[in-house]
């Protein structure tokens, strides 16, 4: 029986460390929930490039706006795909302005197939 109470004892959480968790954890959700900015988007649309319309897709642009944007973005002196990709992502931040959050994009980039990108993302956050 006394065997029993000291493992009771000894697997009781530190509540300070509980606190400081929590705390953590709503500091972070918070971050999620502001506004992404052109340095973060600069980041991203690289790593985007090859498969900027899917995102585009889950940011909520329909196929004849991927197309203008593709029209006036790509090609010969305007900087390709990376270009296109960061102005679909700065388009999407403009159109949205407080509401273009981090999750948004998160969800956007997972949805898309981008696991990588919106976990590196996440971790900057931290």
């Amino acid at each position: 029986m006394t065997r029993i109470a000291m493992d009771q004892y000894s697997l009781r959480p530190n509540m300070a460390n509980v606190n400081q968790a929590a705390q953590d954890q709503d500091m972070f959700e918070q971050a999620l929930g502001e506004p992404v900015n052109e340095n973060e988007l600069r980041e991203i649309a690289p790593r985007i490039a090859n498969d900027w319309r899917s995102v585009a897709r889950y940011l909520g642009f329909g196929e004849h706006e991927i197309c203008n944007i593709d029209a006036n973005n790509y090609g010969a002196g305007r900087g390709g795909i990376e270009e296109t990709a960061l102005q679909m992502l700065i388009r999407w931040q403009r159109r949205n302005g407080q509401q273009a959050t981090r999750r948004i994009l998160i969800d956007a980039l997972r949805n898309a197939g981008f696991q990588a990108v919106a976990q590196e993302l996440e971790g900057n956050i931290n």
